[in-house]
């Protein structure tokens, strides 16, 4: 089965472009995946209020503690950059035993272990500009969004705004989208 994980970070922008939160369980769409998330970090999130069941599967009831804690032991260089951070030390181990997962986060360590464990992954812009191709213009040009907000020229969240591309650069036609952490 695929699946497309829902990080905290990644939900907490989705709020910022849509205010009910419809958005979420959009994502797993144009893989034919179900989509994943932690529970109680999505309870956590502004998101919840709007949307408090978005068709996602809880990430604890896809994994046992005790074979994450085997895996945290065996890679505890390679996490080293997430070591603090228990849940997305179980999004990873998830991910890298699952062949068919694509990773929506905007925490640049986490992105970086993704890179280490070839996991596929996006940060916001390429992962909403992947949907939108998907549903035909749909997200950038229907009035559902605020998308506008991505064009501000004063943004300075660099996995949302187009101004700021350092850590999250737009998709462009014949660039691989996967690798977009830098």
């Amino acid at each position: 089965m695929a699946y497309v994980i829902l990080d905290s970070s990644f939900i907490s922008r989705i709020r910022r472009i849509d205010r009910k939160c419809s958005l979420i369980s959009l994502f797993a769409d144009p893989y034919g995946a179900s989509c994943v998330y932690h529970v109680q970090q999505y309870k956590e999130n502004p998101c919840h209020e709007q949307n408090a069941t978005p068709g996602c599967i809880d990430l604890e009831s896809l994994i046992d503690d005790d074979d994450v804690l085997e895996f945290s032991m065996n890679h505890i260089i390679d996490l080293s950059k997430i070591s603090r951070d228990l849940v997305d030390i179980k999004i990873i181990f998830f991910a890298s035993k699952e062949s068919d997962v694509i990773l929506l986060t905007c925490d640049g360590n986490l992105l970086e272990v993704c890179q280490r464990f070839s996991i596929g992954h996006y940060c916001f812009k390429a992962a909403l500009e992947h949907l939108d191709k998907y549903y035909i213009g749909e997200i950038f040009n229907g009035q559902d969004y605020d998308t506008d907000l991505m064009h501000d020229p004063k943004g300075d969240d660099p996995f949302m705004h187009y101004k700021r591309n350092t850590r999250c650069a737009p998709c462009h036609a014949g660039k691989n989208c996967m690798i977009v952490y830098k």
